[in-house]
């Protein structure tokens, strides 16, 4: 199926009309994450976890902003073993009551989904370092 031209437009009415976005192949590029299967050691704790699909957001130890992780797409969540799942849940927990200095982290092994100017979009957990 070709790629076309999309158009997000707003109409207050059928003679004004106002484009809000647009995509085309070029912000198509830009916007479809590439990834890199190099895989990496991370440093992080987990602020946000669905228990349902084991997406959620992490904090890179020293860092601002949060990043989203998730787990390979050969591997459902719902299948891994209690074990493999309760390091993230209890991290969580445990740093929902306290101050971010003191929040506890984890080491984990992962490769990411980029942007084409390569900032990282995504984690994809691999699995936890010495765990």
């Amino acid at each position: 199926m070709p790629l076309q031209d999309v158009k997000l437009r707003y109409r207050q009415s059928r003679e004004k009309q106002t484009t809000l976005a647009k995509v085309d192949r070029a912000t198509h590029a830009t916007l479809k994450p590439r990834t890199d299967r190099t895989k990496q050691n991370i440093t992080a704790s987990i602020t946000r976890l669905n228990i349902n699909t084991g997406n959620g957001r992490l904090q890179i130890q020293g860092a601002d902003e949060t990043v989203a992780f998730g787990f390979p797409g050969t591997r459902k969540y719902l299948e891994l073993k209690v074990a493999a799942k309760t390091p993230f849940s209890k991290n969580l927990h445990t740093n929902n009551s306290r101050p971010r200095e003191e929040w506890e982290t984890l080491q984990l092994r992962v490769h990411t989904q980029t942007t084409i100017t390569g900032r990282v979009i995504k984690y994809i957990i691999e699995g936890i370092v010495d765990a």
